[in-house]
C-alpha cells in the first residue's frame, strides 16, 4: 500500500490555474481507476493551502465514482500550516493502513509551490518535525512561481526529489505539466511496488526540469 498526499496551492497566486489545478486531480483519479491493481494498492489524500491547510480529499481509494474536490483560490500562502497537518495526519493515518494491510511503503507528498510563503522563517521548523518521525514521508516538491529552485529544494526531502518549471514557462501549461509528472511518478512506484521494488525515481515531463545540485 502506498499512501499519496497531494499537496496543491490554491493562494492567490493560483487564481488564473484553478481550472488547470481540478483537471489535474481528475486526471490522477482517471489514471488511478483504469487500473483496479493500481487503485488497489494506493490511498489519496488532497490538501489545499493558502493562508492555511485543508484536507479537501480524506485519504480514500480512489474509484471512476470518487468526487474529485472543487478548488478555489484565497489570499495568503503559509507552508506551516501544511506541515503541521501532514505531521498529524502521517503517523495516524499510517498505522492505520499497517492494521489493515500487510505491507505499507513509506508516505508520498507531491508538493505544489506556485506562490512565495509569506511564514518563511516558521515553517522550517515544522518541516524538519515532520523528516525527523518514524513515518517521515518523502517529499516530492514542484515549484512553478518565483524563487522557484530555492523553494523546491527547501520544501523536497532530498535534493533529488526537486524539480521546477523552466525559465519562460506559462503558469497554466506548468500545472498540466506537473499534473503528467505526478500520474507518471504515482504509477511507476506503484508498478514497482508490486513487482516487489520501491523505486521513487522523477522522470520530468517536457516543462518541468530537476533542480540543478549545488556545486
Amino acid at each position: 500500500m502506498v499512501p499519496v498526499y497531494l499537496v496543491v496551492d490554491t493562494s492567490a497566486a493560483t487564481a488564473g490555474c484553478v481550472t488547470e489545478l481540478e483537471n489535474a486531480l481528475r486526471s490522477l483519479q482517471t489514471a488511478l481507476s483504469t487500473s483496479n491493481e493500481i487503485a488497489e494498492a494506493v490511498r489519496l489524500s488532497v490538501i489545499a493551502y493558502s493562508d492555511g491547510a485543508d484536507v479537501v480529499l480524506p485519504q480514500t481509494k480512489v474509484s471512476w465514482t470518487t468526487r474529485m474536490p472543487d478548488l478555489r483560490a484565497s489570499a495568503g500562502c503559509r507552508y506551516r500550516p501544511v506541515f503541521r497537518r501532514l505531521l498529524e495526519l502521517v503517523p495516524q493515518e499510517t498505522e492505520r493502513l499497517k492494521q489493515q494491510v500487510s505491507r505499507v511503503v513509506r508516505p508520498v507528498v507531491f508538493f505544489l509551490s506556485v506562490g512565495q510563503a509569506e511564514d518563511g522563517a516558521e515553517w522550517p521548523a515544522v518541516h524538519t518535525a515532520l523528516m525527523a518521525h518514524e513515518f517521515r514521508p518523502h517529499v516530492v516538491a514542484c515549484a512553478i512561481g518565483e524563487d522557484r529552485e530555492r523553494t523546491a529544494g527547501r520544501i523536497a526531502s532530498r535534493p533529488e526529489l526537486a524539480v521546477t518549471a523552466v525559465d519562460g514557462a506559462d503558469l497554466g501549461r506548468s500545472v498540466v505539466q506537473f499534473s503528467v509528472f505526478t500520474q507518471q511518478t504515482v504509477l511507476n512506484l506503484v508498478r514497482g511496488m508490486l513487482a516487489g521494488r520501491m523505486d521513487l525515481t522523477l522522470a520530468c515531463p517536457e516543462g518541468l526540469t530537476p533542480v540543478p545540485a549545488e556545486r
